[in-house]
C-alpha cells in the first residue's frame, strides 16, 4: 500500500503534466497495466482492488455511470431504490402514478426514513401541457389527480416521516436521490411517457462527482422554488 501511496502523490504533484496530451497517452496504458498487475497480486482481496480500481479512474476524471432498461422493465424499480436509503430519500416525478398506492403505504411504513415527494403542481400552465402532450401519444387515462390526493393521503397519515412538494416548471426529469449521495434518473420525454421508453441512470457521488454535481444543483433549484402541501 505504501507503493500505491507514492503513486498517488506523484500523480497528485504532476498532474499539469499527466493530463496534457503526451501526459494522457503515456500514463494511461502504464495505469491499466499496474491495475492489471495489482489484480493479479491481491487477487484474494478484490474488494481492496477495486477501491484503489475506482480512486485512480476518479482521479483521472473518468465518470462511471451504470445505464438500466426502461422503468417499466427495471423490476420493483421503487423498492429497489428506496430500499437502499438509510436516512432520506428525495423523489420527483409528476404524480408517482407508476406507483401503486398499498406499495407505496408499505414502503414508508416500514422504514425508518425521510420521504420527499416532489409532484408536478396540478394547477400549473406545465401540468396542462404534459397532459396534452401525453394525449398526442395515445395515453390520455394518465396524469390523473388521484394519483396526487394518494399522497395527500399518506402524508396525513405519516406525517412524521412524509413530506410533499409541488413544483412548477416542465417536469422533464425524473428524480430520485438517496442519502445526498447516489442519484437513479430517467426523463419525461415529449409526446410519449418516460415511464415506457426512457433507460435509469445510476450516478453515485463517488464515482461520478461531476454529473452528479450537475442533476443535484438542478434539484436544488426545483427544491427552493417548490411549495409544500398544507392541509387547508
Amino acid at each position: 500500500m505504501e507503493f500505491l501511496l507514492k503513486i498517488k502523490e506523484y500523480l497528485h504533484n504532476n498532474k499539469d503534466w499527466i493530463f496534457s496530451g503526451i501526459g494522457v497517452v503515456v500514463i494511461a496504458p502504464v495505469l491499466a497495466y499496474a491495475l492489471s498487475l495489482l489484480k493479479k497480486i491481491f487477487r484474494k482481496r478484490q474488494l481492496e482492488i477495486k477501491v484503489i480500481e475506482t480512486g485512480i479512474n476518479h482521479f483521472l476524471r473518468r465518470e462511471e455511470i451504470n445505464v438500466y432498461t426502461s422503468r417499466s422493465e427495471f423490476d420493483d424499480y421503487i423498492t429497489y431504490t428506496v430500499n437502499q436509503a438509510k436516512k432520506h430519500i428525495i423523489l420527483v416525478s409528476i404524480t408517482f402514478g407508476f406507483v401503486s398506492y398499498p406499495k407505496l403505504e408499505k414502503l414508508i411504513k416500514d422504514r425508518n426514513i425521510i420521504f420527499d415527494f416532489y409532484v408536478l403542481d396540478s394547477t400549473s400552465q406545465h401540468f396542462k401541457n404534459r397532459i396534452n402532450d401525453i394525449n398526442k401519444s395515445n395515453n390520455n387515462d394518465y396524469l390523473f389527480n388521484e394519483d396526487i390526493d394518494a399522497l395527500i393521503r399518506l402524508n396525513e397519515k405519516y406525517k412524521d416521516k412524509l413530506n410533499v412538494y409541488r413544483y412548477d416548471s416542465y417536469p422533464f426529469w425524473h428524480y430520485i436521490l438517496i442519502d445526498d449521495k447516489k442519484f437513479f434518473l430517467s426523463h419525461h420525454p415529449l409526446n410519449s411517457l418516460g415511464y415506457e421508453n426512457c433507460s435509469v441512470l445510476e450516478v453515485d457521488k463517488m464515482t461520478s462527482s461531476d454529473t452528479f454535481k450537475l442533476f443535484f444543483d438542478h434539484l436544488e433549484v426545483i427544491k427552493k422554488e417548490s411549495k409544500k402541501y398544507e392541509k387547508v
